[in-house]
């Protein structure tokens, strides 16, 4: 399988410039800017435990975890195996919006876990999750100003 990796931390600050929680990132070199994955399920996997344990290592309470999950592991509720208070569960852009999709992530609100869609450009099939989102992470890499402001105006929240 996966022998020779790492887990990155990438910080993610708030509006005040605050430390507000870490992404992990999977990794299988030092220079590597992205993961070339093979299997998206394992690297989750061991980011998850690992990764997971590793980083909350003398981490103060108050700073959150974001994880990445695959549309099967959010489907195999792998999500629950972290504290919530501590986990942000990052959707992926590449999963589809479904009913399933809508009732699980429900469920994991009600089980008190942040939501994070990571790399969203304004696809309006997204508009039935966000209700259950509380963070919308937006592409802005290669993009200017407008066309950020752009990719978020067709899919406005009520």
């Amino acid at each position: 399988m996966l022998k020779d990796f790492f887990v990155a931390r990438q910080p993610i600050f708030d509006h005040s410039g605050k430390l507000w929680a870490f992404e992990l990132l999977f990794r299988t070199g030092l220079s590597e800017h992205a993961a070339i994955i093979d299997n998206p399920d394992a690297a989750t996997m061991l980011v998850a435990s690992d990764g997971f344990l590793r980083a909350t290592s003398g981490l103060p309470d108050n700073i959150k975890l974001c994880i990445n999950f695959t549309e099967k592991l959010i489907f195999q509720r792998f999500p629950l195996a972290l504290p919530p208070q501590k986990t942000v569960i990052e959707i992926l852009e590449n999963v589809p919006v479904t009913p399933k999709l809508v009732e699980r992530l429900r469920e994991l609100k009600a089980e008190g876990y942040m939501i994070a869609l990571d790399d969203f450009v304004g696809n309006p099939s997204y508009k039935d999750i966000f209700p259950y989102i509380d963070i919308i992470k937006l592409d802005c890499l290669g993009h200017s100003v407008a066309e950020v402001i752009d990719q978020c105006c067709p899919v406005k929240h009520p």
